[in-house]
């Protein structure tokens, strides 16, 4: 089989690939092709926003070429800890933060600039590329 039949054969036969822009006309069903796209590659709730989030970055991008991304990038070791952290930080809108003491609030500023910092020098190594 050549690399374009290939190509083809994962994207579904090439034929009816949905992107973001063909839900343009009726944004309503999106959702839901989404939800099925995410049940197809079993994503969980974080695996879901993350297609959800590329698709919107990119709206020319077919679902199940989305779909395959994310799973790819979940199944590699730097997706798997990313998430981790994503699926951790989902409880930082329930945070009281009006509890924390001014003590608490110095340990957490000075641990969330080290974290920012690393992902900043993350986010370099991996716009730079190989």
């Amino acid at each position: 089989m050549t690399l374009y039949a290939n190509i083809k054969l994962c994207l579904g036969g090439g034929e009816n690939i949905e992107t973001q822009r063909d839900f343009m006309a009726d944004p309503s069903t999106l959702p839901d092709a989404i939800a099925a796209e995410a049940a197809a590659h079993d994503l969980d709730e974080v695996g879901r926003r993350w297609l959800e989030m590329l698709v919107a970055a990119d709206p020319t991008l077919p679902l199940p070429t989305a779909g395959a991304m994310v799973s790819a990038a979940l199944h590699s070791p730097l997706g798997d800890t990313f998430h981790r952290l994503d699926d951790a930080l989902g409880g930082l809108n329930d945070v009281a933060l009006d509890d924390l003491t001014t003590s608490q609030r110095r340990v957490l500023l000075l641990l969330l600039d080290d974290l920012r910092n690393r992902l900043e020098g993350l986010l370099m190594a991996l716009t730079m590329g190989p």
